[in-house]
Formats: structure tokens, sequence, C-alpha cells
């Protein structure tokens, strides 16, 4: 038998959810020309313009194969633009205005999204969810944090 069966994980669980607002944004962004991965990079420039390209891998949570591959199509769009650097090593990543327009009108679809999430609970059930998830991803990420 396995332990705990099947049903009774919460694994299954928080991957149904994540599963399903990543389906729910994937049509959200479609009309947009954006996927989640676009959207997100051009999303994290849209509050930290001038990111290197680690810093915004890190941030999507993709590895530098993928934000370089995001970056080329975005560039090549006309919705980024990268910089040599005036000092240090690292190209900086911009919005351009076509990719602040296409970010914020995005986001008016992709927000709904979340806050239609957000309204299924009330403001102290957020918390509680907020709180529950994070001490997940700390339980996943350092097993002997998760014992608090």
């Amino acid at each position: 038998m396995l332990t705990p069966p099947i049903s009774e994980r919460l694994g299954i669980v928080i991957a149904d959810a994540y599963a399903a607002l990543i389906d729910a944004k994937t049509a959200a962004l479609a009309p947009h020309d954006l996927t989640v991965a676009r959207y997100a990079v051009l999303g994290t420039l849209y509050t930290a313009d001038g990111s290197s390209g680690a810093a915004l891998a890190r941030a999507c949570g993709v590895t530098p194969q993928t934000i370089s591959e995001l970056l080329v199509s975005l560039e090549a769009e006309g919705l980024i633009e990268r910089r040599a650097p005036t000092t240090g090593r690292a190209i900086t990543t911009h919005l351009t205005e076509l990719g602040r327009a296409r970010v914020v009108t995005a986001d008016r679809d992709a927000g709904a999204i979340e806050v239609a999430l957000a309204d299924t609970f009330t403001p102290d059930e957020r918390a509680q969810l907020r709180d529950l998830l994070t001490r997940a991803t700390r339980a996943l990420e350092n097993p002997a944090a998760g014992k608090s």
C-alpha cells in the first residue's frame, strides 16, 4: 500500500491548483500573444527595469537557457531592448514602450484571474493560505525548516 494514499496527498491538490491557475492565465494571455513565461518576463521588467538575464531567470523561475530564448523572442518583437553595460559586465534588459503597453494591457486580463482567485477566500483565509503555502514551500526546500 502506498503511504500516504494517493487520494490524501497534498502535492496532488497543490499541483492541480497550480495547473488550473496556469491554464486560466494561458487562456487570458493568448489574445495578447503572450505565454505565461513571456508575461512573467515583461511583468518583472515592469517593476525591475534594467535587470540582467540572470536576475530575470531567477525571478521568473526559469533556466538561463530558457530566459535567453525568451529574451531573443521578446527583443525580436520589439517588446524589450538589451543594452551593453556601462559599468560591470551584465547586459541589462529594458521594456520598450510597446512592451510596457503590452504588459499593462495583458495584466488587466491576467490580473482578473488573480482577483477572482482571491475573491474565493475571505481576507483571513487568504492570509492563512499564504502562510500555509509559504510553510509548505519552506518544508520542501528544507525539510528541517518545515517542522516548526
